[in-house]
């Protein structure tokens, strides 16, 4: 789901874009509810982008 993010996050999304097609992808968050903050894609992103 992490790689999925920076994917579409590497296409031009937006957060919230990415928020939308994570949903639509059938992913969620840890306590299993949809994304709905680009907030949340900030702090993913960023507590993935020193894994290469």
């Amino acid at each position: 789901m992490v790689a999925k993010a920076f994917e579409l996050k590497d296409q031009g999304m937006t957060h919230i874009e990415v928020c939308e097609a994570l949903n639509d992808l059938g992913f969620r968050t840890r306590r299993g509810k949809p994304w709905r903050y680009p907030q949340q894609i900030v702090k993913l992103l960023r507590s993935f982008d020193d894994e290469d």
